[in-house]
């Protein structure tokens, strides 16, 4: 079983509500491959300009490794899109990546361990679509242009490939708010009212 932030857990069985099909996923996710490892997907429509998708689970202690891993496969100017879970995106303008990636650092805490934000970097242009985003449930989901490239970062990382791969937003859980664990942690809403400020400076 993937090692799981601070902020979630699997729920006790009377935590439930009285629903059949909740109660059935819950049964389902003692059998579930929610481990590490990562599935990798062609782009077969070509709606979109990346040759390739992959989803990636990695025990939270490494997510901030995977996180400043990705940033090597990305452009030198991208974008920051964020949001608390189920609301709007917010996008940043374009920045050198390094200068993205310093912004980002004081709020590992954050990216890593609160469950009601997600957030990702990107570059989209008509040559290509190079980006990745971490979910509220802290997998990665990654699109990219250099699947060789992927897969040799994937392999330092220690990451194997898999044909099939589960995620936590599949299952029941509980979820715990970071700053009542972490009185240090910003809140959600803290976190993005700092960044909605810092890139209006930015532009």
């Amino acid at each position: 079983m993937l090692e799981l932030p601070p902020t979630m857990r699997i729920p006790r069985a009377e935590e439930l509500p009285d629903d059949l099909e909740i109660q059935e996923r819950f049964k389902a996710l003692q059998e579930a491959q929610v481990v590490e490892g990562y599935t990798l997907h062609e782009n077969t429509d070509e709606e979109l300009p990346f040759q390739f998708y992959a989803e990636i689970n990695v025990n939270n202690s490494r997510l901030w490794d995977v996180i400043t891993a990705l940033f090597n496969l990305l452009p030198e100017e991208v974008g920051v899109l964020y949001n608390r879970y189920r609301e709007k995106q917010a996008y940043s303008p374009y920045l050198e990546k390094d200068e993205v990636l310093s912004f980002l650092i004081p709020y590992q805490t954050e990216l890593c361990q609160d469950c009601n934000l997600e957030f990702g970097v990107l570059s989209h242009t008509e040559e290509g679509l190079e980006e990745f985003f971490v979910t509220e449930s802290k997998y990665v989901k990654f699109w990219g242009c250099s699947e060789g490239s992927f897969q040799e970062l994937m392999l330092e990382l220690g990451l194997k490939a898999m044909d099939e791969l589960q995620h936590m937003d599949e299952f029941p859980k509980a979820v715990d708010s970071l700053t009542a664990l972490n009185p240090a942690a910003k809140t959600t809403v803290q976190l993005i009212d700092e960044w909605t400020a810092f890139f209006k400076t930015a532009l």
